[in-house]
């Protein structure tokens, strides 16, 4: 499984039939990462969703000013 950090404001099919990209509300990323994972890289997993919303949130912050 690979993660990456984006902020999605809209989404559209693939233009490659074969991709199926799977989409994850911050919450249900968290329980996705864990799954299958002992309980310390889980939590390191969780701590890194937990940062990118932190990182968003001041980013968001930094723009409306």
């Amino acid at each position: 499984m690979k993660a990456f950090l984006m902020e999605v404001r809209q989404t559209r099919r693939p233009e490659e039939d074969f991709r199926n990209p799977k989409w994850f509300d911050a919450e249900e990323a968290r329980i996705n990462l864990a799954k299958g994972r002992e309980v310390k890289y889980a939590r390191e997993l969780q701590t890194v969703v937990d940062r990118a919303l932190e990182h968003l949130g001041l980013a968001r912050m930094a723009a409306a000013r």
